[in-house]
């Protein structure tokens, strides 16, 4: 409990940044209780006491090893991961078939392709159209508004449709409310992201972020500026996504063309 104490004070001061004020009077008020109740505990180690210690040492070492295998691997993966050169040979096998739809696969990693990636194609040699490699952090903010979630980047070469994709979360988001909506607001923010690579250049995409929805991309206050476009306003997409996805990989991979319909006046 003291260390919890500590740690909260901690958490108090460099990532909510409260008042001091408010600080010193938790610390106050929390220190000095639960330093009389560890005091008592010790105080009569030897007839009882011992015990929640004991348990409490117990779960710190599971805890201890659990976070030092996790950083290991971490560690392992970022080392290993997969050059672009072994990712474009490994997806121009010719056992490799390419079956319509979009798949999710999950990794740590925020750059680079997993390791364990190869060894899932060499036991299913089969892989959707459009694939994702999704990671989820969080983020030393309370929230991270929705429209600001995912941040996508295109693995080379282009015409594999491999994609990178970061959702980013706040400490006090929470991600069971969102995970029915999780993969349509995903891959509705990669619609986004496919029609704006094909109408901004890379330092512009920075600024860009995607609405989860066409009904919040339709709400949304338009913007303003010299250079300002709204989105609903100027695409309308000559190809849906699910027939991008369809698309045999012996066709055409280019990415969908967009009409540009409507600019706002300057």
């Amino acid at each position: 409990m003291l260390i919890t104490t500590l740690l909260m004070t901690i958490v108090m001061l460099l990532v909510w940044k409260l008042n001091i004020l408010w600080i010193a009077l938790f610390f106050i008020v929390f220190v000095p209780t639960e330093s009389i109740y560890l005091s008592s505990v010790l105080y009569k180690f030897t007839h009882g006491p011992y015990v929640p210690v004991v348990m409490s040492a117990v779960l710190m070492v599971v805890m201890i090893v659990w976070h030092y295998v996790h950083v290991k691997r971490y560690k392992y993966e970022l080392k290993h991961t997969l050059s672009p050169a072994k990712a474009e040979k490994l997806l121009e096998k010719h056992d490799l078939m390419r079956i319509p739809g979009v798949g999710l696969f999950y990794t740590e990693l925020v750059q680079g392709i997993p390791p364990i990636f190869p060894h899932l194609i060499e036991k299913v040699p089969a892989i959707h159209s459009v694939l994702i490699f999704v990671s989820i952090k969080h983020l030393h903010v309370p929230h991270v508004d929705a429209a600001e979630r995912f941040l996508f980047r295109q693995v080379e070469p282009k015409e594999y449709k491999v994609f990178r994709c970061v959702a980013r979360y706040g400490y006090r988001d929470s991600i069971g409310e969102e995970a029915e909506d999780f993969v349509v607001a995903l891959v509705e923010s990669l619609q986004y992201y496919i029609r704006d690579v094909n109408l901004y250049s890379v330092d512009e995409m920075q600024n860009v972020s995607y609405p989860i929805s066409r009904d919040q991309s339709l709400s949304r206050d338009k913007p303003s500026g010299r250079h300002a476009i709204y989105a609903e306003e100027m695409i309308t997409p000559i190809r849906s996504f699910s027939e991008l996805t369809t698309q045999s990989n012996g066709l055409s991979n280019r990415l969908p063309r967009f009409h540009v319909t409507n600019l706002l006046n300057n």
